[in-house]
């Protein structure tokens, strides 16, 4: 394994960490007191999202080693914007602003669809390692819809 892609991956994955451990969702009193359901135990979500962090760590990484073309930049940018949207998730949710934490979703699924199209048409396997972080985030839609409508009932 090249370092580059080691530090990379290892990047990739401690930031959300350090988001994470920062405004622990299950620790949240609004959380609790409202009995809201669970869809997975706590520890599947560190398991899910170190996969797919990995998995957008290795894309990026085909990506970069491509030659320089303006397709590439464009889809380094989508990327960064989608990975800075998904970071910023976290803490938005914790504050209980539910609706703002939809928009953001909707937000990340919207340019994480695009630089999966982007990916796809710049390297195959890049663009597929991507699509299970698009079902996440669907996932992720629902439940926060879901989420909000038992708050706000």
């Amino acid at each position: 394994m090249n370092i580059n892609l080691l530090f990379l991956i290892i990047i990739l994955n401690i930031i959300p960490f350090l988001i994470g451990r920062k405004w622990n969702i299950s620790e949240l009193e609004w959380y609790k007191q409202n009995k809201l359901p669970q869809i997975l135990p706590g520890y599947y979500f560190g398991i899910i999202w170190t996969i797919l962090y990995t998995f957008m760590a290795i894309s990026l990484y085909k990506i970069l080693l491509l030659p320089t073309s303006n397709i590439k930049t464009v889809t380094i940018i989508f990327f960064v914007i989608q990975l800075l949207l998904n970071y910023s998730f976290t803490p938005i949710f914790v504050s209980k602003q539910l609706v703002l934490s939809n928009y953001i979703i909707l937000l990340t699924l919207l340019f994480a669809s695009i630089t999966t199209v982007l990916l796809l048409q710049l390297d195959l396997v890049a663009g597929i390692l991507f699509i299970p972080y698009l079902v996440w985030l669907i996932q992720a839609l629902y439940f926060n819809n879901r989420l909000a409508e038992l708050v706000f009932s």
